[in-house]
């Protein structure tokens, strides 16, 4: 898959990495090259502004961003620049090529060497695959095992060919990723949690929020969340019993709003109807049924954020 659509930047300098950890809810500062991390950048008030997976490279940080944002992260970083060795540029001439499912390294392993597989986080290593050399990144994608080939877009399309030439892969889009994704519960920014949601609220925090590191913008509020209260909406992943409604319909119970739909799909070959959505507490229990405006319901079969009592 070429997944080109993700919005991308890349940080160097010699504060980089201070900078960025001032800004994010991971541990960039204790990154060590070759490996990558999850995260958020929050604001003041501890609200999600994007999330995002750094990788480190040698002598620089690649980021990647939902859709549509490099500029707007751009001139976040760049805002809080002051007397730090930073630059910030966008990555838009090297493309990501993603292999994904569980055979993605069979598949790869004999044209070349691979990341080790860490499950603890995100491993690249630079390589020579088919005669291009790239960086290539062992991390998960929508719930699964993926390799990531970023390659130089003028190399890009006649790789993508051989690479179908020479394995048994097949090209896909967008659509297969997202009903990946979605079944397997994993949220997205702009669709399924936004800038009104702090990261607790994702169904993510545990392997972007790190309580351990040093400060960092918003970082006051999402401890207190964490350490004194809670939130009092969840991440849910539902299923539909009727046809798959469109993003923003209301979830009620009760005649009360709970929730709106984020993302919605009808699985290929089952036609198991799934969704995702951020309920509020009243409703987030597996088993609950909340109502749409057509009369179909939806019901929660897995709470992604953990509730306090």
């Amino acid at each position: 898959m070429d997944r080109g659509w993700i919005s991308r930047l890349e940080l160097s300098g010699a504060d980089r990495g201070r900078l960025l950890g001032g800004l994010t809810s991971c541990d960039v500062k204790g990154l060590e090259t070759g490996h990558g991390v999850y995260g958020f950048f929050t604001g003041p008030q501890g609200k999600i502004l994007a999330d995002v997976a750094v990788l480190a490279l040698e002598d620089r940080l690649w980021l990647e961003l939902p859709p549509g944002l490099a500029a707007t992260i751009r001139d976040h970083v760049k805002r809080y620049i002051i007397v730090d060795q930073v630059e910030v540029l966008p990555l838009d001439e090297t493309l990501p090529i993603s292999l994904i499912g569980p055979s993605a390294r069979e598949i790869l392993a004999p044209f070349g060497e691979l990341p080790s597989d860490d499950e603890s986080g995100p491993t690249l290593r630079l390589t020579r695959l088919f005669g291009t050399e790239l960086q290539c990144v062992c991390h998960r994608i929508a719930g699964l095992p993926a390799l990531t080939l970023w390659i130089g877009g003028s190399a890009a399309g006649g790789f993508m060919d051989e690479l179908l030439a020479q394995t048994s892969l097949a090209a896909a889009g967008w659509r297969a990723l997202e009903a990946r994704r979605i079944a397997a519960g994993v949220a997205a920014f702009g669709s399924d949690f936004t800038g009104d949601h702090f990261p607790q609220e994702s169904g993510r925090e545990a392997e972007g929020v790190s309580y351990t590191k040093g400060c960092y913008l918003g970082q006051e509020v999402v401890a207190r969340i964490h350490y004194r209260g809670g939130v009092n909406r969840a991440m849910c992943r539902l299923r539909f019993d009727s046809t798959a409604p469109d993003p923003g319909t209301a979830l009620t119970l009760d005649g009360k709003e709970l929730g709106q739909v984020g993302s919605a799909v009808a699985l290929p070959g089952s036609g198991e109807l799934l969704g995702l959505a951020v309920i509020h507490r009243q409703g987030a229990a597996v088993g609950t049924r909340l109502e749409m405006a057509n009369g179909a319901h939806a019901e929660v079969t897995a709470v992604l954020t953990e509730l306090k009592d």
